[in-house]
């Protein structure tokens, strides 16, 4: 059965009694090469609604083949006294062959408007970067639709990314039309149909001439017009306020109103408010929202009309005229129509009700002129849950986004396939989004995405999750690693990896973390560590700590340090080390301390020193070394030198040796050994022949008694006092020497020797006052004062040189007044030139 069989049958229940006969109209139809005789038909039209003419035919041909003649173009035209005066051009959708009579046989066909070709496709596909007439026109293009024609008075903006989600070509087609306030109608030029589309209703032609109004019987009438004229008013929204939501700018509400324009708006304040208006731009805003208004008042004003003037078709303009009411007479617009006519056949067996004659009415619907008309909006489809996608992006690269973060991705039911650039950049949701704080993890090319539709819009995409399938396997292995949480990643175009990773199996918990190259951890304030057993840390190469205040490191027990190669250390001020026992440092090569200023060092009780080469030691400055017992210093050889001045102290004396030559300062000097007195040049030198351990039996002591200058005191008394007690009185000659004779050779004095001023020396052989009687003795030997040479064991110290009474320290021996000392010694010591006093 014809989908508008009904309809058909539905004309035998008209009330065609007011309507008088009309045998002027007649009606025509032809299809490929074959013409029919119309019985009867139903037109249905209106504006931006593709016609359908449903039409009972009758022909001689039993035998038309509706192959012929399916989607092929067919022509039915309205006559009035053999003059057309409307012809509608559409596709035959569907061909029905009926009955056969004695002569004639008949069919139904359905002929629709080309645009119907769109409600034959149904799919999903996706355009982005194109406006809505792009859009429009490329769907007319594929359903080779050529004969078109625009008439755009405004600027329809690009969409961004526009889906055709599980609709009909024509449903589609419909819906982007009455968003953009795009109206169409059939119009037939030169015998073609050609569809028109244009953003304003009035660029629609206006017919030539009136339509009159006549309400008499249809016999009274002088000609084609109108006898029935409804005006309707009603109550719509008189003003609609709408909003959107763009992330590019998430403080801007995007609102936008718009007002009824005429006066009857006055009636009421209805305000339509809408969220979620479908426009991102202020510019796609105001028209949007211009032409919703214009659609939802569609139906304030019009009127219901009936008659018979077939020059009406939907989007014209007339100008009615003869109705009682002045301002009725008006111009009015066709919205859509539904005609209805019969004619009576030749074949007298087969034309039932052929006494009727050919009739033709329609009903109408029209609007004032002036109105913007638009169709009311169309509802779009609605995505009713989540869908999955793939990541998408150029080729070779493994991450594509945008400066938001936005990806590309391919929808398994985008019959294109994957590709770049697939869909529009799509948001993706993240678990933390803050202004310059957040969480941000980009699904790469190939990864598989949930995404879900915002209001359940299919232009309005966001990825929400992601999933693993068979190709993208998980990270570790399930459900043997069901109690691992990881964050993993992989390195952009190389071989590597970061990862953060839980482990919750009992007894076997761990947080591990890997960086495939560096790892930047920023602490604005404390860091606390708490590790209950054991840290280990390992670096490859190199470590910089940088501590800008202190730092306080605190072992429990033991501490190792192994340094492979060397160590550096810089503070700044002081470094103070506590060690609880003891410290042990070990340097198998040089050990340099650069001490900037003063060193000290105390042991509590002893230090032990050794070093297995030579040991330097250099001062700037002086050294003072204090021992509470003794220093004892053990060698081969030990060299003394002193630039300047070298002074030896002990309690008993001093030996000082300066550039004036050698003092010996003390109580008394003894010398013990062999000991000779050489005389080299003007200086006298006492000189050791040999110590008690080293002189062989019977080697000589010489004696020298000197100047500082070295100049020999001659004929000076020397008095030799030795261990045993016995004593010797000696007065040098000019050669300065004196040598003792054999049997007072050390050997048998078993002593050594020493020096006593003669005036000190009392008859019991210490120390203490000089008699006046010596005193005498030696101003008698011209005033020189006598010397004591005691021999005893031990090294030759220096004593001060007392001189007799009246001959105060310092004063003249005759004519000249000198320091002087006794040298004792194998060789001669301090030659040099000595200051005279």
């Amino acid at each position: 059965m014809l989908a508008g069989t009904t309809e058909l049958d539905g004309l035998q229940t008209i009330g065609w009694s007011v309507m008088a006969r009309n045998s002027e109209v007649s009606f025509s139809f032809e299809a490929g090469d074959v013409a029919f005789d119309v019985v009867r038909f139903a037109l249905s039209e209106g504006v931006s609604q593709p016609f359908r003419l449903e039409v009972e035919l009758s022909s001689f041909n039993g035998s038309v083949d509706a192959t012929m003649l399916l989607d092929r173009e067919a022509t039915f035209a309205i006559a009035r006294d053999g003059v057309v005066e409307r012809s509608v051009v559409g596709l035959v959708t569907a061909f029905e062959q009926d009955e056969s009579g004695f002569h004639a046989t008949r069919y139904r066909a359905v002929v629709e408007s080309p645009l119907a070709r769109l409600g034959l496709r149904y799919g999903s596909r996706i355009f982005q970067q194109v406006s809505a007439p792009e859009v429009l026109a490329t769907l007319l293009k594929e359903h080779r639709l050529l004969d078109t024609r625009t008439a755009f008075s405004g600027v329809h903006e690009l969409r961004q990314y526009c889906v055709q989600y599980r609709e009909a070509d024509s449903v589609f087609f419909h819906r982007l039309a009455t968003e953009e306030g795009i109206v169409h109608w059939n119009q037939a030029c030169d015998g073609r149909a050609t569809v028109v589309l244009s953003d304003r209703i009035d660029s629609a032609p206006i017919l030539d001439g009136p339509v009159l109004y006549q309400p008499a019987p249809a016999g009274d009438a002088p000609g084609p017009h109108l006898w029935h004229f409804a005006h309707r008013r009603q109550l719509a929204p008189t003003r609609i306020t709408q909003r959107e939501y763009t992330f590019h700018n998430p403080r801007y509400d995007l609102q936008h109103e718009a007002k009824a324009w005429t006066a009857e708006s006055a009636v009421g304040d209805y305000e339509h408010y809408d969220y979620a208006a479908r426009y991102k731009r202020d510019e796609a805003g105001k028209p949007f929202t211009r032409a919703k208004l214009s659609g939802l008042r569609n139906a304030a004003e019009h009127a219901r009309i009936e008659g018979d003037d077939a020059r009406l078709w939907p989007g014209l303009a007339f100008a009615l005229t003869g109705h009682p009411n002045a301002k009725f007479n008006d111009r009015w617009r066709v919205v859509s129509m539904h005609h209805f006519g019969e004619q009576a056949v030749s074949q007298e067996a087969d034309a039932a009700g052929a006494e009727h004659g050919n009739r033709y009415s329609y009903q109408a619907t029209v609007a004032p002129a002036h109105y913007d008309w638009k169709p009311e909006p169309a509802p779009r489809p609605v995505v009713d849950g989540p869908q999955i996608a793939h990541v998408v992006g150029p080729d070779k690269e493994e991450i594509h986004c945008d400066e938001h973060g936005r990806v590309q991705v391919w929808f398994p039911w985008d019959r294109q396939g994957p590709r770049a650039n697939a869909t529009c950049w799509i948001r993706v949701s993240q678990g933390w989004a803050g202004t310059l704080y957040g969480f941000m993890a980009l699904p790469r090319v190939g990864h598989e995405v949930i995404v879900e539709f915002l209001e359940g819009d299919p232009d309005q995409p966001i990825v929400t999750g992601r999933a693993y399938h068979a190709a993208n396997r998980p990270p570790y292995e399930l459900p043997r690693h069901k109690t691992r949480t990881t964050f993993k990643t992989q390195t952009h175009k190389g071989e590597g990896y970061n990862e953060l990773r839980f482990e919750d199996e009992a007894g076997q918990e761990e947080i591990f973390v890997h960086a495939q190259k560096d790892q930047n951890i920023v602490v604005e304030h404390d860091e606390t560590t708490k590790i209950g057993h054991d840290r280990s840390e390992d670096v490859g190469n190199d470590e910089t700590i940088a501590i800008g205040h202190d730092r306080k490191e605190t072992v429990g027990n033991d501490e190792t340090l192994s340094i492979g190669q060397d160590r550096r250390e810089t503070l700044g001020r002081d470094h103070v080390i506590g060690i609880g026992r003891s410290r042990q440092l070990t340097v198998a090569k040089d050990l340099i301390e650069d001490v900037g200023n003063v060193r000290t060092e105390k042991t509590a009780t002893d230090r032990r020193a050794e070093t297995g080469g030579h040991y330097e030691h250099k001062v700037s400055g002086r050294i003072d070394i204090e021992a509470g017992e003794r220093i004892t210093h053990r060698t081969q050889v030990l060299e003394l030198s002193a630039s300047q001045t070298f002074v030896l102290r002990g309690p008993g004396g001093t030996i000082t040796i300066n550039r004036d030559g050698v003092t010996l300062e003390g109580l008394q000097h003894v010398l013990k050994g062999p000991v000779a007195f050489q005389s080299h040049g003007e200086g006298n030198a006492l000189q050791m022949l040999g110590t008690p351990r080293e002189a062989l039996l019977g080697d000589p002591i010489e004696l020298n008694y000197h100047y500082d200058d070295l100049q020999p005191i001659a004929r000076a008394p020397y008095r030799l006092l030795f261990e045993d007690g016995s004593r010797r009185a000696l007065i040098p000659l000019q050669h300065r020497r004196h040598q003792l004779p054999q049997r007072d050779r050390l050997s048998q004095r078993s002593g050594r020797l020493r020096t006593q001023p003669a005036a000190a020396f009392t008859r019991s052989g210490a120390p203490g006052i000089a008699r006046r009687s010596d005193a005498r003795a030696c101003r008698r030997r011209r005033n020189l004062p006598a010397q004591w040479l005691v021999v005893h064991s031990g090294a030759a110290r220096r004593a001060p040189l007392l001189p007799a009474r009246g001959h105060a320290a310092g004063a003249r021996l005759g004519t000249v007044a000198r320091p002087h000392r006794v040298d004792v010694g194998a060789r001669p010591v301090a030659r040099g030139r000595h200051r005279r006093r």
